[in-house]
């Protein structure tokens, strides 16, 4: 995976809709729904976001959000380091960084489908899964 003229990707095909499919997301849509999830957050637990990148800095030099979209279950494994506890993790991840996708999706069964394949480490699938979700 690499940088190519502001979009994250891989050798993929963009559907009709601007979303990059294959699991990967054109940058307007990547940029906005970031945004969405950065306000939801900071919403609910102000501070939160500031706590969990120096987690991520520290481990992987990158922005949690961005963390998110490149690899979701190395933020599940920040947030296991952070909490220790496997349902609390389970519940963060859900309730703060899936339902604002699944908002966007107006699909409230993702949240689930989306914390499986997290759990089970499959990050390309995960964000095929939102490219696909995400119609604009």
């Amino acid at each position: 995976m690499f940088m190519y003229r502001q979009c994250i990707f891989k050798p993929t095909a963009i559907n009709g809709n601007g979303v990059i499919i294959m699991g990967y997301i054109s940058q307007n849509i990547l940029i906005e729904l970031k945004q969405r999830i950065r306000r939801y957050i900071r919403s609910i637990i102000p501070g939160y976001l500031e706590i969990l990148n120096i987690y991520s800095m520290r481990n992987y030099g990158r922005d949690i959000l961005d963390l998110f979209f490149e690899s979701p279950s190395k933020v599940y494994d920040i947030l296991i380091q952070y909490y220790k506890d496997f349902f609390t993790v389970d519940f963060a991840l859900m309730r703060l960084f899936l339902r604002p996708i699944s908002i966007e999706a107006n699909n409230t069964l993702l949240e689930e489908q989306l914390l499986e394949l997290i759990k089970k480490r499959r990050d390309d699938e995960v964000l095929k899964v939102i490219a696909d979700s995400i119609k604009k």
